[in-house]
């Protein structure tokens, strides 16, 4: 929360000068017939309590051209009202203009904002992202967002609009009388101080406060997940306990916020009234002196009580712009994040091997690949196997392209993955992680990701995953899923899943417990699909039971201490032992962490 943050922010202002350049010609409108409301004041009532020429003479010479000669008090009583109404209507109408102009740069802005953010984050790395929950970047991509349009449109507008309103009011009140405006706009100074004060003091609690809204949406979105697990009254109880102690922070965060923007507005009142006190004071003297004239003083009088009012606005102003700022700096956040890099050289179909050489992979001070060597021959099925937090789920993130190694390289057809374009490199791969994540709307949405498929390759890639009967009874590829397709059963959700990483035809298939959650039926169909697929496609399968895909053409065991073991032969005959390396291995493993500690 630095003011870095003013450039970029700044920078994106810029692309809307169209429509801010028309707010501020509209905002030079506004401030010229807010003089001229001030200028009138003084000949009209002076026009009012006299007779004759008196008044109206001094009224007239404001107007270039126009002379009262041949014109009685009653017409004039006429045009002099209709003068103000213009006045009245053009300054209205270019407050119309001004605002709509700052409305649609703020909106303009925030659409731009938000379309960053979605790209940025479904297209970042996913280790730039580790660090932010999922209800805090929807907090960001809402709450934030919406808190820098409103700053463009009550911070950058308001500031232009009521800047220049107080030049104007400014410069007529130093013609009527330079001394006497010297004296009532001492004060303008004493109000930057609390000006700055509160807005640095507003930026901060505000970034506070939404902070702790973005730590609160991202719990709430873990429990809505896992709501089942806290039903009993304990969990519920602190589940309750917790939520209330992070409301409790906003709160607090939000009111002091609203403190420091109440306590603004009667500091910089008091000090207006003390500066119209003073004026009041001198004026006296200088109209008894014949250096003023009574209706000059008029004319100044209401335009120094004119010029508090754009110069609340201009608090009001700095401070809705802190909280944009602090609510950019959040989104400057994620919008900081590495990207998947575009580059020239495109990943074609895959024509012989992937292979990883040396590859060294860790989660914090954990390491779980020290040094893996190992390739994937096309048209082949390799089987990974290994116990929990051996890397298995790492490692075919590292052969899709998802994650990049931290030590040694991937290549694909002897091209190393930092060559390669990212989207063309995962476009020729079909991905199943363990999740078998799914989404809100249709069958067709989930199988197709926006890509141009037709219906008979979704039709085939269901068929293959088992799927097709279960869509055609809920009523087809355009049936709508709910949220995250809660409708759907574990089983249905894994099998839609793998047949929206088929459905593209991939030229390396990489699947992770492919059947975990399908019942034993189900998992005999699909992986009698995978061997039908098997020598047409290259396909990569981490599961814990490598003995129920003993067709396979080679398997790989995972070590917890990083060792590969490759399995030759068939793992029909391998199986067996598979599972008691594995937990043999891990027992080593904890033997020797406890003799270390």
């Amino acid at each position: 929360m630095t003011t870095a943050a003013h450039r970029p922010l700044l920078r994106l202002l810029l692309k809307q000068r169209r429509h801010l350049l028309a707010a501020a010609a509209s905002s030079v409108v506004l401030a010229v017939a807010t003089g001229l409301y001030a200028t009138l004041v003084g000949p009209l009532l002076a026009f009012l309590y006299s007779s004759g020429s008196q008044g109206y003479t001094a009224f007239f010479a404001l107007i270039p051209f126009a002379s009262p000669e041949g014109l009685d008090r009653s017409t004039l009583s006429l045009i002099l009202p209709g003068v103000v109404l213009v006045v009245a209507a053009v300054k209205g109408v270019a407050y119309y203009h001004q605002m709509c102009a700052t409305g649609r740069a703020g909106q303009a802005l925030a659409r731009q904002l938000r379309v960053e953010l979605f790209a940025t984050v479904t297209s970042s790395r996913r280790r730039g992202l580790e660090r932010f929950t999922r209800g805090d970047i929807a907090t960001r991509l809402g709450e934030d967002v919406e808190s820098v349009q409103q700053g463009v449109i009550g911070g950058a507008g308001a500031l232009v609009r009521e800047g220049l309103t107080l030049l104007a009011l400014l410069s007529l009140c130093f013609y009527l009388d330079a001394a006497l405006a010297l004296l009532a706009f001492v004060v303008l100074p004493l109000a930057c101080v609390p000006i700055v004060r509160f807005s640095r003091r507003l930026r901060r609690r505000t970034f506070e406060g939404q902070t702790a809204q973005g730590r609160l949406a991202g719990w709430l979105v873990e429990t809505l997940a896992n709501r089942d697990l806290i039903r009993a009254e304990a969990a519920r109880q602190s589940s309750a306990a917790a939520f209330e102690a992070q409301a409790r922070q906003i709160e607090a965060a939000r009111v002091d916020a609203i403190r420091t923007k109440a306590i603004s507005h009667p500091v910089m009142e008091f000090l207006g009234v003390g500066g119209l006190a003073a004026t009041l004071w001198f004026a006296s003297f200088r109209i008894w002196s014949g250096a003023l004239q009574p209706a000059d003083f008029v004319s100044f009088f209401a335009a120094v009580l004119m010029v508090y009012e754009p110069l609340k606005g201009i608090s009001r102003a700095v401070n809705q712009w802190h909280e944009a700022i602090a609510a950019y700096s959040r989104i400057h956040e994620i919008l900081s994040v590495p990207l998947l890099e575009k580059r020239e050289r495109q990943a074609g179909p895959l024509g012989q091997r992937v292979t990883l050489v040396d590859v060294r992979f860790q989660y914090g001070d954990t390491e779980v690949l020290a040094g893996l060597s190992c390739e994937i021959r096309l048209g082949e099925t390799l089987v990974i196997s290994g116990p929990s937090g051996a890397g298995k789920s790492t490692l075919l993130r590292l052969i899709a392209g998802l994650d990049e190694p931290q030590g040694g390289r991937v290549t694909w057809d002897g091209a190393d993955y930092c060559e390669l374009d990212q989207g063309s490199l995962l476009g020729q791969v079909g991905y199943l992680d363990q999740e078998a994540r799914c989404f809100s709307g249709s069958v067709r949405d989930n199988l197709t990701l926006g890509a141009p498929l037709d219906d008979a390759a979704l039709w085939q890639s269901l068929e293959f995953a088992g799927a097709s009967e279960f869509v055609r009874a809920r009523g087809g590829l355009d049936s709508t899923l709910f949220e995250a397709a809660d409708d759907l059963s574990g089983g249905q959700r894994r099998r839609l899943a793998l047949a929206r990483a088929l459905a593209p035809s991939p030229s390396l298939l990489l699947l992770d417990e492919p059947t975990e959650a399908v019942d034993a039926e189900m998992e005999s169909a699909m992986l009698d699909a995978l061997k039908k697929l098997s020598g047409r496609l290259t396909i990569v399968i981490v599961s814990h039971r490598p003995q129920a895909i003993p067709w396979a053409d080679r398997g790989l065991l995972l070590a917890p201490d990083g060792a590969v073991r490759e399995l030759v032969g068939t793992l029909e005959s391998e199986a067996l032992s598979l599972e008691g390396e594995a937990l043999s291995l891990e027992g080593e493993a904890q033997s020797l962490a406890e003799l270390a500690s």
